[in-house]
């Protein structure tokens, strides 16, 4: 039973295949940016890739993002930012991203 769900699960994921690219690229966008003048905190990408990945393999609705957010932080806490502010790292990103949910 495990194998035909992983089966019918993969192939799922292989159609979704342009969308989880756009994802990436929307998500390493900033990064991509802030590594021009220095280091950049992968932690917004390292927690926004699987959240929204998972959110859209399962249905959920882009406005359950927070709510999700918060859940997936209180199971699976994650490691500090990397030192030296928040302006060193690369902002998560927001706006536009709901574009890519339909």
């Amino acid at each position: 039973m495990r194998a035909a769900v992983a089966r019918r699960f993969a192939e799922h994921v292989r159609r979704r295949q342009p969308w989880l690219s756009k994802l990436c690229d929307h998500l390493l966008e900033p990064v991509v940016e802030t590594l021009r003048h220095g280091v950049a905190d992968m932690t917004p990408v390292a927690e926004a890739f699987p959240r929204d990945t998972i959110m859209r393999l399962l249905g959920l609705p882009w406005t359950d993002r927070e709510l999700v957010s918060t859940l997936v932080a209180d199971i699976f806490p994650t490691s500090e930012p990397l030192p030296g502010g928040e302006g060193d790292g690369a902002a998560a990103p927001s706006a536009g991203a709901e574009d890519m949910w339909s």
